[in-house]
């Protein structure tokens, strides 16, 4: 979906892996499994760390953690403490999709919120059956990077 909007993303499925991606300085948002990832990682502390530049100061990335519901408790406080950005899946999509363009908006990857997520979402709604739910809980099965395609 992050694709099909113009958006270059990389899954990678190792700590190690993330660390190099995260030396070329090209992504401007991390989106991370905190449960695969773990707080005491080489990954989630510079993950952290860069994610805590002001993008007045030149900050140019944020982390977003997907936490698993059943561990909650088990790292909500640190995220919060840390002022890491977090969802707890399952979760809402619209939701999801808001905090992933206000990240976005903070470090000026947009010049402004998406405010159409609301919109495409609602249409999105209307074509669901009853049956089916409107949380995801989606397993991500590495660590997403998202960087902006340049125009040309």
């Amino acid at each position: 979906m992050l694709d099909s909007e113009g958006w270059r993303v990389r899954i990678v499925s190792q700590g190690k892996q993330l660390l190099n991606e995260l030396k070329t300085g090209e992504w401007s948002l991390v989106i991370a499994d905190i449960g695969l990832l773990g707080l005491d990682s080489p990954g989630y502390l510079t993950l952290r760390e860069l994610s805590a530049v002001a993008a007045e100061d030149g900050g140019r990335l944020r982390g977003l953690f997907l936490v698993p519901e059943i561990s909650a408790s088990q790292f909500v406080g640190t995220l919060e403490k840390a002022r890491q950005p977090y969802v707890v899946r399952p979760y809402h999509l619209h939701d999801f999709l808001e905090k992933v363009s206000d990240l976005l908006v903070e470090v000026r990857a947009i010049e402004a919120p998406l405010r159409q997520v609301r919109y495409e979402f609602g249409k999105l709604r209307k074509k669901e059956t009853r049956k089916q739910p409107d949380e995801f809980n989606v397993r991500v099965a590495g660590l997403i990077l998202l960087q902006r395609r340049r125009a040309g």
